[in-house]
């Protein structure tokens, strides 16, 4: 099955933060699209930074298909009452290695479920964890890379 629509990073986005919400790591985080403004939920996990580039895939009379080789990133946002940073980066860890195994394990993805057809899913680039912390507690914001390819026709 290919991508017919045209490009799939919006979608496979959506996907993703959906599936990730469905977790039980995530049970009580909050999973949205983009950063909701105004959130108060003290986890949080979205997306944001998405590009991707087209690539010819293969030429056949009366149109070319392409490739689509995008990443984007996952970010998780930790707070906690505690002015503890390693508490609130132990805690964005959880999340982060649990985003880490659902997309590095194929059978997640390749079936469809995500609303999209790819062609590779996968953790790939520069991660990293942030800590800080004040008066009102600590926080660590956590950045997982994505990185896929997807078939459009």
């Amino acid at each position: 099955m290919a991508n017919t629509s045209g490009p799939v990073l919006v979608p496979l986005r959506s996907g993703l933060i959906a599936a990730l919400a469905d977790l039980p790591e995530f049970d009580g985080v909050q999973a949205t699209f983009a950063p909701k403004a105004g959130a108060k939920n003290r986890k949080q996990v979205w997306t944001q930074e998405g590009e991707f580039d087209l690539e010819p895939a293969s030429m056949r009379a009366g149109k070319t298909f392409s490739n689509e080789v995008g990443e984007f990133v996952l970010i998780f946002l930790v707070e906690t009452p505690a002015k503890a940073p390693e508490e609130a980066a132990t805690q964005a860890s959880v999340l982060m290695t649990a985003a880490y195994d659902f997309i590095q394990t194929h059978v997640n993805w390749n079936t469809g479920d995500l609303g999209v057809d790819l062609t590779s899913l996968n953790t790939q680039g520069r991660g990293r964890v942030i800590e800080a912390f004040n008066d009102k507690g600590a926080i660590a914001e956590g950045r997982l890379p994505v990185h896929y390819v997807a078939r459009i026709e």
